[in-house]
């Protein structure tokens, strides 16, 4: 993809609305441009516009212009979908306001909070006379504990350049930002235990940055991972695990950017080289990348 494209949709993230239209002015009269992003180049110039109606216009144009299959055209046609949609609940609620006499959209509302407000005011006292009792008695200590917060688990993070650590493929951009070895914060992803390695092994977590680079990446990193030892052996993911306190990806669209954590359980005689990036690719146009990890002896 050109990198002018790239930097647009950065630019749209970070809501620089002039930098998008620079940006794809200058994609469009560069020699060698071609049309296979044009999709991509009107759903760009159709959010960068700051009138709301000037964005219909612009996704409408798309629709007409695009074929059905385009992810870009059923991004289009979802949003205007539902721009119709919220048209018609007002235009209706407008209309029931106006076929009773006397009746305004203001009275229509004040009407509507007056009811919620008594019935969560009855609610109230229904409820505050029921527990009286209750209020007059003491806390327990064990009733105290029982709402305490977990304890942290320690954390030993290590913090890494995002511009050494990286690999580049069709479905987005992969760092990784940091490392934590012999990690005590490995809890269960269902009951929020912690786990503990099997007899030998180590946990080895690492937090992933990704930036999707197609329509939409529904599974981020859209590849497969894996972790490189130094005995040319490699170990996937630990299935089920996941790190306290800390985020995992969640599915992204086109220059959004997604950060979450990924669990290796490995011997303890064994050091991480690297990680093993296979791209999802289902013509098996691009061959796996590999991500050097710092070494665990550096200073």
């Amino acid at each position: 993809m050109d990198i002018r494209l790239i930097r647009a949709n950065i630019a749209l993230a970070e809501d620089d609305r002039l930098e998008v239209l620079r940006l794809l002015e200058a994609y469009r009269h560069s020699p060698d441009t071609s049309n296979v992003h044009d999709s991509l180049v009107m759903w760009l110039e159709a959010h960068a516009q700051t009138d709301h109606n000037a964005l219909i216009r612009h996704l409408e144009k798309l629709l007409k212009k695009t074929a059905p299959y385009d992810p870009y055209h059923q991004m289009a046609h979802d949003y205007l979908w539902k721009e119709d949609t919220y048209a018609d609940t007002i235009a209706d609620v407008q209309h029931q306001a106006r076929a009773v006499p006397g009746l305004t959209w203001r009275r229509v509302m004040g009407g509507t909070i007056g009811v919620v407000l008594t019935i969560v005011t009855i609610t109230f006292l229904l409820r505050w006379t029921g527990r009286n009792e209750e209020l007059a008695t003491i806390p327990t200590r064990v009733a105290i504990q029982a709402t305490a917060p977990p304890t942290a688990l320690p954390d030993n993070t290590q913090r890494l350049n995002l511009n050494d650590h990286m690999a580049r493929y069709e479905g987005g951009l992969l760092m990784v930002a940091a490392l934590e070895d012999e990690s005590l914060r490995v809890i269960d992803n269902l009951t929020r235990e912690r786990l503990e390695p099997v007899e030998g092994a180590r946990f080895y977590v690492l937090q992933l940055h990704f930036e999707c680079r197609q329509g939409i990446c529904s599974e981020p990193p859209e590849a497969i991972l894996s972790l490189i030892l130094d005995n040319e052996f490699s170990v996937p993911p630990r299935d089920g695990a996941i790190v306290q306190s800390e985020e995992t990806m969640t599915p992204i669209a086109l220059g959004r950017r997604t950060v979450g954590w990924v669990v290796f359980e490995v011997p303890v005689v064994s050091e991480p080289i690297g990680l093993s990036v296979t791209p999802n690719d289902l013509l098996g146009r691009e061959n796996p990348v590999t991500i050097a990890l710092p070494s665990l002896n550096s200073p």
